[in-house]
């Protein structure tokens, strides 16, 4: 007997060197809406801790480390769909 009530299911995942969030965020979230990615990991956010607060639709941040001041390149940022 097969259990089909994960046969439909899928999970996926997206990493991606960013380089730059705030000067890609709206088109990285034209993506993620049109992909319906469940989780975002991206690289080189070069976020710091002062950078102006923002957000997503229908995504929640799970985890954030901001370049420190002294560095010009940096930081990470996991996304996960809201519903997770």
């Amino acid at each position: 007997m097969e259990d089909t009530q994960f046969a439909s299911q899928h999970f996926s995942i997206l990493t991606l060197n960013i380089r730059c969030f705030l000067a890609r965020i709206d088109q990285l979230s034209v993506f993620l809406n049109l992909y319906d990615i469940d989780i975002v990991f991206l690289q080189e956010t070069w976020l710091f801790a002062q950078s102006s607060p923002f957000s997503i639709h229908g995504y929640s941040i799970v985890a954030r480390r901001d370049r420190s001041d002294n560095e010009n390149r940096g930081g990470v940022l996991i996304l996960s769909l809201i519903h997770i």
